[in-house]
C-alpha cells in the first residue's frame, strides 16, 4: 500500500486501483494473495508523480477473517543506485475490514519506508479509514480519509480525504468458471495541508482494470489511471500535480 498508492494498491494499493481482491479462503479462514506487476509510472494516491519511469510493484498479503497484514514494494526499473529515489519503497500495513450489511468499514495503519531505504528521515506513517456505502443507484459510493504522520519531521502532518464511486461489470466466465470483470473507479481528492502547504481539491481521476482469470487461483489484471488536476492546482507552487497524467500497467496475482 504505497505511499501514495499506485494502481495496484490493496483493495485498498494502490492500485495502491482500490478494486477489492476476491478471496478464496480455506475452512480455517486463512487466505491471502501474492502479486507482481509493472506500471509505466509511480503515481501517488495524493496525485503526485514519484517516478516518471517504469516501476515494478509487488504485494504479499495474509488475511484472517476480518484482519489483514501485508507488505508492499515498488522498485524502479531504470539504471540507478537502488534505494536513492522515490521509485524505491518498502511499506508494511495491517488493518481490519468488516461488512455491516451493505456498508463496509476498513480501518488500517501503514509504515512507508521511502527513498533512502537505509535511513528513516523520509519515512512516514499513515492512519487510514474507508467507508463504502450501499449502491446508489448502480454505483457504490465511498469515502476514505488518510492522516499522514512524519517519522523525522521531513513531511508536514495532516489529512487527505478521497471520495468517489466504483462499478464492477461482469463480462462472462473464463478459466475455472471465474468471471471476467471490468472495474471502474471515479474519484477526487481534497488536501487539508498534508505534506505540502496546499488546501483544496487536487484532481479528478478515472481508474479502470480488467480481471482475466487464468486458472482457479491466478488472475491477470491490465489497468490504467487517467488523472486531471483541478484548475487551481496546476498553477499553485505548493500543489501536487500540474498536468494531466496517464498511467498504465499490468499485474499477475495468485490467490491462496
Amino acid at each position: 500500500m504505497a505511499c501514495l498508492s499506485v494502481i495496484t494498491l490493496r483493495a485498498s494499493d494502490d492500485a495502491h486501483s482500490d478494486i477489492e481482491t476476491a478471496k478464496m479462503a480455506p475452512s480455517s479462514g486463512l487466505s491471502g494473495f501474492v502479486s507482481t506487476g509493472v506500471e509505466s509510472k509511480y503515481i501517488g494516491r495524493i496525485g503526485a508523480i514519484f517516478s516518471d519511469k517504469p516501476i515494478s510493484v509487488n504485494i504479499v498479503e495474509i488475511d484472517y477473517k476480518d484482519f489483514y497484514l501485508g507488505t508492499w514494494n515498488a522498485t524502479g526499473l531504470t539504471p540507478r543506485t537502488y534505494g536513492t529515489t522515490y521509485a524505491d519503497e518498502w511499506d508494511a500495513y495491517g488493518g481490519w475490514a468488516h461488512d455491516f450489511g451493505p456498508v463496509k468499514v476498513d480501518l488500517s495503519g501503514s509504515y512507508f519506508g521511502l527513498a533512502q531505504l537505509d535511513q528513516s528521515k523520509d519515512d512516514m506513517w499513515i492512519a487510514e479509514q474507508e467507508v463504502s456505502f450501499p449502491k446508489f443507484p448502480f454505483v457504490q459510493p465511498y469515502v476514505r480519509s488518510r492522516y499522514f504522520g512524519s517519522v523525522a519531521d521531513a513531511w508536514k502532518p495532516g489529512w487527505f480525504v478521497f471520495g468517489g464511486v466504483r462499478k464492477s461489470i461482469e463480462l462472462g466466465h473464463g478459466a475455472a468458471k471465474r468471471p471476467y470483470m471490468i472495474n471502474l473507479d471515479l474519484s477526487t481528492a481534497y488536501s487539508f495541508g498534508a505534506l505540502h502547504d496546499y488546501h483544496g481539491f487536487v484532481y479528478g481521476r478515472l481508474g479502470a482494470s480488467l480481471d482475466i482469470p487464468l486458472s482457479k487461483r491466478f488472475t491477470f489484471n491490465p489497468n490504467m489511471v487517467y488523472q486531471v488536476p483541478v484548475p487551481g492546482e496546476r498553477s499553485d507552487p505548493n500543489g501536487f500535480t500540474d498536468r494531466n497524467e496517464f498511467v498504465f500497467g499490468a499485474t499477475l496475482k495468485w490467490i491462496f
